[in-house]
């Protein structure tokens, strides 16, 4: 609910909040590399994108983005 994609020329923006869980029960880990708060990711691509259509998934905390020309939906 809290993740934005924005295409605009050549550049895919996405946006969001990777907010903390709370764990009820006991947890020991060694080293924990996920980083909590808002992020935004820009990629530029060499050629427009501009009216592309994005399918997005969001499964098991990977966001897979599947961006498709308007002629390939024809």
């Amino acid at each position: 609910d809290e993740l934005t994609v924005e295409i605009e020329g050549d550049t895919l923006r996405v946006g969001g909040c990777r907010r903390d869980e709370v764990l009820t029960e006991s947890v020991f880990y060694h080293q924990m590399e996920i980083t909590y708060s808002r992020f935004e990711r820009v990629i530029r691509f060499p050629c427009p994108i501009e009216g592309a259509l994005v399918e997005r998934r969001y499964k098991d905390g990977l966001l897979i983005l599947h961006l498709r020309s308007p002629e390939e939906c024809e």
